[in-house]
């Protein structure tokens, strides 16, 4: 399981994000795996509740964060949301996301 989710209700739309951290670098499936989980059980918890839905997958790493999302960028890896595919941001740990822009 991821180590934070969260549906925060926006007007008119719900954002779900999963976010898993990993105080060096992250090893990939590993935490791709843990993030699918984390989007899963978010789409089945938040999937009915009405509002449509914006997904996202944040990898919080404290060392290689550019090599890592070139590397996900370059093999064009996503998660599924539903049917829906999800691109994993590579952000640094004690980075602050913004929701309101998802």
């Amino acid at each position: 399981m991821c180590d934070f989710s969260v549906v925060a209700a926006l007007p008119e739309r719900n954002v779900a994000a999963a976010v898993e951290l990993k105080l060096g670098a992250a090893a990939w499936p590993d935490s791709g795996e843990q993030l699918r989980e984390g989007l899963r059980v978010l789409h089945d918890a938040f999937s009915g509740v009405g509002a449509q839905s914006t997904p996202r997958a944040y990898l919080a790493v404290g060392k290689q964060r550019e090599q890592l999302q070139e590397f996900l960028d370059a093999e064009g890896l996503r998660l599924n949301y539903g049917s829906r595919t999800v691109p994993v941001e590579v952000i640094d740990c004690g980075s602050c996301i913004n929701i309101s822009a998802a």
